[in-house]
């Protein structure tokens, strides 16, 4: 989740990196959950609700859709409606986060509402707002959806479903990605997006070797995309071209085939890695802490530990860093004791929404005593959290 400025407040809206997104990890990290009562749960969730209802009450529209997003999440149908009708906005920023609300509802039913405004319309720009989304999120329910998009022939709207394509099982969605990987009137990035989709399947052997020769032969943001699937294949060729692509003139193809090496072992890119969260610029940093989320885990919560260790990061770096620990299946103990109570409420809100996210109940009370905090978006993303981790969906 990313947390937006504006007007001095931090607004939640769903981060979209173009990166591998967001899984919701059986959390094995959580051994004093059992001490929680259903009692106690039940109180907190009352109090969660509350206030959520209190910011969905609210004048501000940004309140309104995190209350709603909140309530939406365990069921409640008037705050669906009233995300339905948000993407309808005029202004941008409520319908983008509008959108990215619906698709963390944990029913089918956000999605749904999300695929007939698509189908029953022909606004391309939303569709590649919902196709952005779901490259972040992906949603198993909407397999066929991003299927049958790929006829679009807007390449940005290709590009997006094939990322969350990538990461949803591979049953249904082989040979249509299949058939546009081996399509050469699409551009190289599609190739290269469409075979990184089929590695892991039966066509594994042959999705590497088109990628090796999309390293070489394809654009920049085939290169870029080569580099991130590479990461998914630990041999010494692979790892040749990584090295090859880490020399790139192209700052986006060097980050990525460098996060892939970090990832499969290479201790120089693991070093250089942590130096880029900590000092990079921009792209640098928000590349670096997100491909986090999609490195070995060991070797993720390694890089993580010595940027803890060393630095002061900034706040943005920082979120980035929390996010991407909702993908990562490693005791994230640290991360929370850094995070939940740091000076920058960005960086509070973010360690707030990855318990929610990883359904960590150690840290329930804890961010149940931000429920009066100050800040309506500590309290927006504090009852979202306390429903998502104490009451099932409905």
């Amino acid at each position: 989740m990313k947390f937006m400025r504006k007007k001095r407040r931090l607004i939640p809206t769903l981060l979209v990196l173009g990166v591998l997104g967001s899984s919701f990890l059986n959390n094995a990290w959580s051994a004093e959950a059992e001490q929680i009562s259903d009692g106690r749960k039940l109180a907190l969730a009352t109090q969660a609700k509350a206030v959520a209802r209190e910011l969905r009450d609210s004048r501000e529209l940004f309140d309104r859709i995190a209350g709603a997003g909140a309530l939406a999440d365990v069921g409640d149908d008037e705050a669906l409606k009233y995300l339905a009708n948000m993407i309808q906005h005029e202004e941008f920023v409520y319908q983008r986060a509008a959108l990215d609300t619906l698709l963390s509802v944990r029913n089918a039913i956000g999605p749904d509402v999300l695929k007939r405004y698509v189908l029953d319309g022909n606004d391309r720009i939303f569709l590649r707002f919902v196709t952005e989304s779901l490259a972040s999120q992906p949603r198993d329910s909407m397999t066929d959806f991003l299927l049958d998009i790929l006829e679009y022939q807007d390449s940005a709207v290709k590009k997006f479903a094939l990322q969350s394509l990538a990461q949803l099982p591979s049953e249904k969605r082989t040979e249509r990605v299949l058939q546009l990987a081996n399509d050469e009137s699409q551009a190289s990035f599609i190739r290269a997006y469409a075979w990184n989709a089929l590695l892991g399947t039966v066509y594994q052997e042959q999705s590497i070797k088109k990628l090796f020769d999309l390293s070489f032969k394809g654009s920049s943001q085939a290169k870029e995309a080569a580099a991130v699937a590479l990461g998914r294949v630990d041999t010494p060729e692979s790892k040749a071209v990584l090295l090859e692509l880490s020399l790139s003139d192209n700052e986006r193809v060097a980050i990525a085939a460098m996060t892939s090496r970090a990832g499969l072992g290479h201790e120089e890119s693991m070093i250089q890695m942590k130096n880029m969260i900590t000092d990079g610029y921009g792209i640098q940093r928000a590349a670096a802490a997100g491909g986090l989320r999609r490195i070995n885990p060991q070797i993720a919560a390694r890089i993580t530990g010595e940027v803890l260790d060393c630095c002061d990061l900034e706040p943005y770096a920082a979120m980035r860093l929390i996010e991407a620990w909702a993908n990562i299946d490693a005791d994230p103990s640290r991360v929370y004791a850094w995070g939940l109570g740091h000076r920058d409420e960005g960086v509070r809100m973010q360690s707030i929404w990855l318990a929610g996210q990883r359904y960590d109940l150690n840290h329930l009370e804890q961010i149940a005593s931000m429920l009066s905090d100050v800040d309506p978006g500590i309290r927006g993303i504090a009852a979202w959290a306390i429903l998502r981790m104490t009451v099932e969906p409905s």
